[in-house]
C-alpha cells in the first residue's frame, strides 16, 4: 500500500519511505511476537514472570527509563526524573513479588496480567519535592510535610472523602464471604476505611494557618 494511501502515486521517494515504515513496523513488532510465544509456552506463574522479563531486555527498558530521566534532569524538570528514575525499580520489585508468592501455580498470560497490575498499582513512584520553595501538591497518603502555613483540599465532596472502596482485588464478593463461612473473615475493606479517616485527619490537621 502507498504510504500516503489510496491514490498516491509511486515513485522513488515514496517507495524509499515505505520501506523505512515497514522496518520501523517489524522492528516495533518482533519483541512483541516473541513475547506473545514466550506466554504462550509458559505453564505457570514462574514462566509468565520470566516472559516479562524477557520482554523488558528485549526493549531496553531499563536504560530507556534511565535515558528519559536525565533529559528531564537537564531540563530542569527534576521532580519527573526522579520518579523516572523509580519506575524500572517499582517494576522489577512486583515481577519478583508475583515470582515469589505464585511460583509454580498454573497460569495464563490474562490472569498473570490481571494479578502482576494489581501488584504493580500498589507501588507509589511519587518522591519528596526537590526544593522547599514550592508548592506541594499529592494525594492525602503522601503529605508527609509538617509546619506549613496554608492546605488546600481540592475537589472535596462527601463521595469523595472518605475514598470509595476500589473494584478488583484479588478475591471477588462471593470468594470473601465463602471465605467468611470457614471462619476466615476478611476485613480489609473496615481497615481501609479507617486508614482513610486517619489520612483524612492526618491531612487537615497539617496547616497552621488556613484551611
Amino acid at each position: 500500500m502507498h504510504p500516503e494511501g489510496y491514490g498516491g502515486r509511486w515513485d522513488e521517494a515514496s517507495r524509499a519511505k515505505l520501506v523505512r515504515i515497514n522496518a520501523l513496523r517489524r522492528r516495533a513488532a518482533a519483541p512483541l511476537l516473541a513475547f506473545e510465544e514466550d506466554c504462550a509456552s509458559a505453564a505457570d506463574a514462574r514462566g509468565q514472570c520470566a516472559a516479562l522479563a524477557a520482554l523488558f531486555e528485549r526493549l531496553e527498558l531499563p536504560e530507556l527509563l534511565a535515558a528519559r530521566a536525565d533529559e528531564l534532569e537537564r531540563e530542569g524538570r527534576r521532580q519527573e526524573a526522579a520518579e523516572y528514575a523509580r519506575i524500572w525499580d517499582a517494576a522489577v520489585d512486583a515481577l519478583e513479588q508475583c515470582a515469589g508468592v505464585l511460583g509454580d501455580m498454573e497460569m495464563d498470560a490474562a490472569a498473570f496480567s490481571r494479578l502482576y497490575l494489581l501488584t504493580l498499582s500498589q507501588y507509589n513512584v511519587g518522591v519528596i519535592p526537590v526544593s522547599l520553595d514550592m508548592v506541594t501538591a499529592g494525594d492525602f497518603d503522601r503529605m508527609r510535610r509538617r509546619h506549613i502555613k496554608h492546605l488546600i483540599i481540592l475537589g472535596a465532596a462527601e463521595e469523595r472523602l472518605p475514598a470509595p472502596e476500589p473494584e478488583g482485588g484479588v478475591f471477588t464478593g462471593d470468594e470473601r464471604r465463602l471465605l467468611a463461612e470457614l471462619g476466615l473473615a476478611l476485613d480489609a475493606g473496615e481497615a481501609e476505611l479507617w486508614r482513610e479517616y486517619t489520612l483524612i485527619y492526618n491531612c487537615v490537621s497539617l496547616p497552621g494557618e488556613t484551611l
